[in-house]
């Protein structure tokens, strides 16, 4: 054996293009005492054939297996093979990409565990074919693409097997494998290999040779898809559910995922369930049973298997619950191809079924947070679960979670074992260390029987307790820093303990009550040590303002957030242009925040001199209202309806004259028409006004069932900083808005022009916002379309992209350049717009054309 040398192998059927591949590989630089060889196989019957026919000709240690249609630009090539030979003995074979791990279907690129690149064009386009990238020198595969197929020793093709075209590269991995070597995938900062092969086909004999290479390969490739794979530990307690356990242990062990340790600990004070489970002991010898000598109870028992648990990650599963047979597939694939390791948490959509298994409405708790599959960070999860007080993430049975990323006991949290919501304590721990994934497929059954005890007055008070220590525990840990955030945790907090009073006062546990009534008066203390102050300023400035006698009020909503959106801007015009009409309308008009909602005495974002007031704090002030207009911001309507006090609600209803006003900015977020049918339990003088003239149609006002007018907000192009090109910096503007697109779209664009600068808009007051919008070149909106970020970036003489929404936008702006008619289409054009426009005379043709000029007469007609 030569090992000096390197031969190139070929099966030719096409002279120009192997004529090609050949030249590429004669403008490889050549390490100074090697040769290289070429071998072209023509007339082959089958590529093993083929590749053994080469092999036998040639006595090269080094062999390169190569299509005909592979051309390798990487002119190092074989400096680099040659060295991770001489480097690596056990490495065997190498190719540019490849999969770790093998789907039981046999088609490797259907793995989640792909590694490499390669520009490819089997989809019928050239483009940059990429998975995951290795740190290391090669990344040890089962399946390496036979597109190219690198090695240093010599071990015969099966062509008595593979007889056609598919399934050669997979069968040699194998072969390779079963040897004891290693085949890898090379680390490449670039790609080293095009492979222009045009769409595949895979009719003649693919099927057939895939479900050889199953048969007799498929029991080596579950061995090493074991080996490639980290161990997952499922955790199954069990008390004296026989009939419900036996449910749940199969739906463990229908699992697709193919590295799983099933342990059970039966807490039961009987022998059904030892008696059950024997059939599936002999059968399955990833399965593990202990009957416990002696009952240890729910915290116990956990706290045991999790503490047997061998694998990496885990996942309980209760004994009255059922997997999905992906979840564990599906839930690893995001922690395999975390290569940070970020993520220390893994949950998903949960279904509710009954103790028949037929399917229930969801309670508040299990409605699918996302329709997408969506990572979080942590800590903001945490704070919407202490806001809402509701238990997003799921019961025990429903999370995955790597073993070493649980500091505390399972159950406790910040030192307290917790009585009821044991999952939510460990949840929090892994919420604090990292990101959450929430899966929007059901992939977890949780089932509602008469057995369980989750509404016990006992249950309820250990859960209120839970979620008092839980909130002051995190407030210390940094979540709920914003007196806001903090102060509706704790309003939500009093108003569930006052729900469930009544239900946990029958309680004999009198320690428990105490320690209730402990963290309520602890509570209530830091809750008025925070509006107490703001309720003052609000009392003296609303004495300042306002007769207490006053009869006739209009009230505009907002949110106790100091923030600002378009829609608040909106809220705060038509505040103030309705202040103005007061010798028409004779009323008070008063800015007041959500009921129930935090207080926010001035919003200072913007340029305002408008004080808000509570709603309660208003409606106690003036005592004798004959006449109330209150506008309601659409998406705020179920807000109104569910946090209104009943004291408020009988003061509303008591109002002579009460006119309920939704002001519909966004007809995407309009309430339902039962829901606003809800609101004619204060009055029958309920309307709506739409700030589009899209929706102002006799078709919205049929949907919503109410009376509906026009109401535009003013524009004003002097309240904008109008720059020409020269004066403008190579900025973009990016709405926050999120989208499925967004990453790839900005990433695309900062490839293209590496000098300009993106700034996704966050955290700005607004004047800041509007200095740099007449700065920015650019804008690019992912929102509703005809936003502000459209239109002020406009009036300062820029250039908007966005895409067309005919909910907005007329159809006057399908015509313009930059309005696209989707997000793909935006993503295939954007360059090229922003590349052409990039130039004085195109720019100031663009802002000048007719159609430009059109939009800014369709927006400054909103003033009428």
């Amino acid at each position: 054996m030569n090992d000096k040398k390197i031969a190139f192998i070929y099966c030719v059927n096409n002279r120009a293009l192997y004529e090609e591949s050949v030249r590429y590989v004669k403008s490889l630089h050549v390490p100074e005492g090697y040769e290289i060889e070429l071998i072209a196989i023509e007339g082959a019957s089958s590529i093993t054939s083929g590749y053994n026919q080469g092999m036998r000709q040639t006595n090269a240690k080094y062999k390169v297996y190569l299509h005909q249609d592979v051309f390798i630009v990487n002119k190092n090539f074989l400096y680099d093979i040659i060295a991770l030979f001489e480097k690596y003995p056990k490495l065997g074979m190498i190719g540019v990409a490849g999969a770790k791990t093998i789907p039981k279907n046999g088609i490797w690129w259907e793995s989640t565990q792909r590694f490499g690149k390669v520009y490819d064009s089997h989809t019928g386009e050239m483009k940059l074919l990429s998975f995951k990238d290795t740190e290391l020198d090669y990344e040890p595969v089962q399946a390496i693409d036979g597109l190219i197929m690198i090695t240093q020793y010599d071990i015969p093709w099966r062509e008595d097997l593979f007889t056609g075209w598919h399934f050669y590269d997979l069968s040699q991995c194998q072969e390779f494998l079963l040897t004891g070597y290693d085949v890898g995938v090379v680390c490449q900062n670039e790609p080293w290999c095009v492979h222009d092969c045009g769409i595949v086909n895979v009719k003649n004999g693919f099927d057939d040779d895939r479900k050889k290479f199953i048969d007799v390969y498929g029991e080596n490739v579950q061995r090493l898809n074991k080996k490639f794979l980290p161990l997952v530990s499922i955790l199954i307690p069990t008390y004296n559910r026989p009939h419900y356990f036996e449910l749940a242990l199969q739906s463990a062990l229908n699992q697709t995922y193919e590295n799983i340790e099933i342990i059970v600990c039966d807490d039961s004070t009987n022998d059904e369930t030892e008696k059950l489970v024997t059939k599936y002991t002999s059968k399955y010898d990833n399965l593990t049973y202990i009957k416990n000598r002696t009952r240890l109870g729910q915290f116990e028992n956990d706290i045991k298997l999790f503490n047997l648990a061998k694998g990496e990650y885990i996942n309980y599963l209760m004994d009255d619950d059922l997997f999905h047979p992906q979840k564990i597939e599906k839930m690893m694939n995001y922690y395999l191809n975390d290569q940070k390791n970020e993520i220390t948490l893994v949950t998903s959509h949960r279904q509710l079924i009954d103790g028949n298994g037929s399917l229930l409405k969801d309670f508040a708790s299990t409605k699918r947070l996302f329709e997408t599959d969506t990572i979080i960070d942590g800590k903001v999860l945490g704070e919407y679960i202490l806001k809402t007080l509701i238990n997003c993430i799921g019961e025990p049975t429903t999370v995955l979670f790597r073993k070493r990323d649980l500091d505390e006991p399972f159950g406790t949290f910040s030192g307290r074992e917790y009585l009821c919501n044991v999952d939510l304590a460990s949840w929090f721990n892994l919420l604090f260390k990292g990101k959450a994934v929430y899966i929007s497929e059901t992939l977890s059954y949780f089932r509602i029987h008469d057995n369980q005890q989750l509404q016990s007055a006992e249950m309820l008070l250990n859960g209120t307790i839970d979620y008092a220590h839980m909130i002051m525990e995190s407030r210390k840990k940094g979540l709920l820093q914003k007196d806001r955030d903090y102060e509706l945790t704790l309003k939500n907090w009093f108003n569930y303990t006052q729900t469930i009073a009544n239900s946990i006062i029958n309680s004999n546990n009198i320690d428990r009550i105490n320690e209730l009534q402990n963290y309520y008066l602890l509570m209530e203390e830091e809750y008025n040590k925070l509006i107490q102050p703001k309720v003052s300023v609000a009392l003296e400035t609303l004495q300042n303002t306002y007769d207490s006698k006053e009869k006739n009020l209009i009230i505009f909503f907002v949110p106790g957030e100091d923030g600002i959106t378009g829609g608040i801007l909106s809220i705060y015009s038509i505040y103030e242009e309705t202040k103005k009409l007061k010798h028409i309308h004779n009323c008070e008009t008063i800015m007041c925040t959500l009921p129930n909602d935090s207080i926010l005495l001035k919003n200072t974002n913007f340029e305002n001199n408008v004080s808000i007031y509570p709603f309660e704090l208003v409606m106690n002030y003036f005592e004798h209202i004959e006449k109330c207009i209150i506008h309601i911001p659409e998406c705020y309507t179920v807000n109104f309806l569910n946090n209104i006090s009943a004291v408020h609600q009988k003061k509303l209803k008591k109002i002579p004259s009460l006119q309920i006003n939704l002001l519909i900015q966004n007809v995407d977020l309009a309430p339902a028409r039962n829901i606003i049918f809800k609101l004619f339990e204060y009055t029958r003088d309920v309307t709506c006004t739409t700030a589009h003239r899209q929706y102002s149609t006799r078709e919205y006002r049929e949907r919503f069932g109410i009376p509906l007018h026009y109401l535009s907000v003013w524009v004003s192009q002097e309240q904008y900083k109008f720059k020409n090109y020269e004066d403008k910096e190579n900025l973009m503007v990016v709405s926050p808005d999120p989208h499925p697109l967004k990453e790839e779209i900005l990433n695309r664009i900062k490839k293209r022009f590496p000098s300009l600068e993106i700034v996704i808009i966050r955290n700005l007051k607004y004047e800041e916002y509007k200095d740099i919008i007449s700065r920015a070149k650019w804008a690019l909106t992912f929102g509703e379309g005809l936003d502000g970020y459209f239109v002020e970036t406009v009036f300062s003489g820029g250039i908007s992209f966005a895409v067309y929404n005919s909910n907005f936008f007329t159809s006057e702006f399908k015509s313009m350049k930059t309005v696209y008619q989707n997000y793909t289409y935006l993503l295939n054009e954007i360059c090229k717009d922003i590349e052409f426009l990039d130039d004085d005379r195109e720019f100031k043709t663009h802002i000048s054309h007719p159609n430009k000029v059109k939009t800014k007469d369709f927006l400054f007609s909103f003033s009428e």
